[in-house]
C-alpha cells in the first residue's frame, strides 16, 4: 500500500499514514499531540504527496473493516 507523509497542522510533527486512510477519508492520529484529524483538517495539506513508500496488510482496507483494522478511538 503507498504511504503518505504529514506535517500535523496542529503542533508540526511529521508522521506519515497509508493512503488507504485518504481515500475512505478516515481520520488521522498525531503521534506528537495526539490530537484526531479529521480528513477535512489533513486531507489539504496532502496535496503534492507523492507517497512512495508501500507496506503490506493481510486483507484489504474498506470502509467496512476500517475499524478493525485501524485504531480510531471514540471521542469524550
Amino acid at each position: 500500500m503507498k504511504m503518505f507523509n504529514l506535517n500535523c497542522p496542529r503542533c508540526g510533527k511529521y508522521f506519515y499514514g497509508d493512503m488507504t486512510m485518504v481515500n475512505l477519508k478516515t481520520p488521522a492520529r498525531c503521534p506528537g499531540c495526539q490530537a484526531l484529524l479529521p480528513y477535512e483538517e489533513y486531507g489539504p495539506a496532502l496535496s503534492g504527496s507523492d507517497g512512495g513508500a508501500l507496506a503490506r496488510l493481510r486483507r484489504p482496507l474498506t470502509k467496512a473493516n476500517m475499524y478493525e483494522v485501524l485504531y480510531i478511538p471514540e471521542e469524550k
